[in-house]
């Protein structure tokens, strides 16, 4: 989606108010528009599909386009809550420490993948929690100004991304469950990494480090102990006299 797009856009729903049929927010979105047609005299006619018309065709000829809306939609937030409804339960839907960790992976993978730097995000979490705590709801409109700003300045369009978003996980249920199950009880973290299956060879080294010394090591390494701790099946033939 290119900004032209997006100002097309906006153009739409800016128009909608200026046609005096409310607030896009409460009415719905623009499905189509249409043309008005006159006869000679400049009486009406009919009205034909028209594309969205531009700001300056909206004050050349005022009356003659009208938008058509589709149905009545529910709120974004709205059918969010119902996704996660339907895939977790009400309970995991309203576990404030669980929507904390999963909006602040959401948001450092954002910026991840726009160019933020490890180190750039751990000074700014020292900055951060180094200052008072903000008022919740005044916070909630910094994130939504400031998640449109970064759309725009890449070029995006949130709005899109997120309906884009919204069904997509209503086809991955099954996985996103799956994926939930797994996860470490009471832990910021939505996986742990589990040990190597060879740790305990591992800490076999370790511990003979440990109690021979570097030199005692280096012996038992060269005579083909360490290779045989580190490959499937039984030890070389002769490996221990």
């Amino acid at each position: 989606m290119s900004w032209a797009d997006i100002q097309r856009i906006e153009r739409a729903t800016e128009a909608d108010a200026v046609i005096g049929n409310g607030p896009i927010a409460s009415a719905s979105t623009i499905a189509a528009w249409q043309w008005e047609i006159r006869d000679e005299s400049g009486q009406h006619v009919c009205w034909t599909p028209a594309d969205p018309p531009t700001d300056d065709e909206m004050k050349q000829y005022p009356g003659r386009f009208r938008p058509l809306y589709a149905e009545p939609a529910r709120a974004f937030q709205a059918r969010v809550h119902d996704w996660m409804v339907a895939c977790f339960s009400t309970k995991i839907a309203t576990d404030i420490p669980e929507r904390n960790h999963r909006f602040l992976e959401e948001a450092l993978e954002l910026v991840q993948s726009l160019g933020c730097a490890a180190s750039e995000a751990h000074r700014l979490v020292d900055y951060v929690f180094g200052r008072p705590v903000g008022e919740p709801r005044q916070e909630m409109g910094g994130v939504m100004v400031t998640l449109a700003a970064l759309a725009n300045c890449h070029v995006m369009y949130m709005t899109d991304a997120a309906e884009t978003e919204l069904a997509r996980v209503w086809t991955k249920i099954e996985a996103i469950r799956k994926k939930q199950a797994a996860k470490p009880k009471h832990s910021p973290l939505p996986s742990v990494k589990r040990p190597p299956r060879n740790m305990w060879k591992l800490a076999t080294i370790g511990l003979a480090i440990t109690l021979l010394g570097a030199g005692a090591y280096y012996i038992w390494s060269e005579s083909g102990v360490i290779w045989w701790l580190f490959r499937s099946g039984p030890a070389p033939r002769g490996l221990f006299g």
